[in-house]
């Protein structure tokens, strides 16, 4: 099923936004789950199910959330 940009929740918009963090060689390192609001770490833990967004654990177990190459066409062409 196609995934618009346009379907997502307001939160789940401004999550995918939120996530979009860049390293300088431009791979998208995504953000530290600390540093996320309730309501927008609610809306990931959504957009992960829908198969938009992933964590991977990181140093001393920290949690990078960070958008899915599915998440990326979605808020890069609107859809996928």
């Amino acid at each position: 099923m196609a995934m618009r940009f346009e379907d997502l929740t307001p939160i789940q918009c401004r999550a995918v936004i939120r996530l979009t963090g860049w390293a300088s060689d431009f791979e998208s390192i995504g953000c530290l789950e600390s540093e996320l609001p309730t309501a927008i770490l609610e809306a990931v833990a959504q957009l992960e199910q829908m198969g938009l967004a992933r964590f991977d654990v990181g140093w001393r177990g920290a949690r990078w959330w960070r958008l899915t190459a599915r998440g990326r066409l979605v808020r890069d062409r609107g859809e996928a």
